[in-house]
């Protein structure tokens, strides 16, 4: 996941950092929620943000969310499992 933020940018030459690493609730960040969910496994995220002000985020997380089967037109069926992020 990545994004620009403007407000985060500087001049790498003149400061000499390439990088900077933030910790969540150092910087905003999008809410990426999967809102269906039963269950989620999540790791701590860290963003890296770059002289552009571009911010990079690996955000690893394993979710499990409800998808009733339909399974009347089996084998020849094709599911469809809805979810808002």
């Amino acid at each position: 996941l990545y994004w620009r933020d403007s407000r985060l940018a500087w001049n790498a030459t003149t400061w000499g950092v390439k990088t900077l690493a933030f910790r969540e609730g150092e910087i905003w960040t999008p809410d990426v929620t999967l809102y269906e969910k039963v269950e989620e496994n999540e790791r701590a995220q860290e963003r890296i943000v770059y002289p552009s002000g571009r911010v990079v985020m690996s955000a690893p997380r394993r979710s499990k969310f409800p998808c009733p089967l339909k399974l009347a037109d089996f084998p020849f069926d094709i599911q469809h499992c809805p979810f808002t992020i």
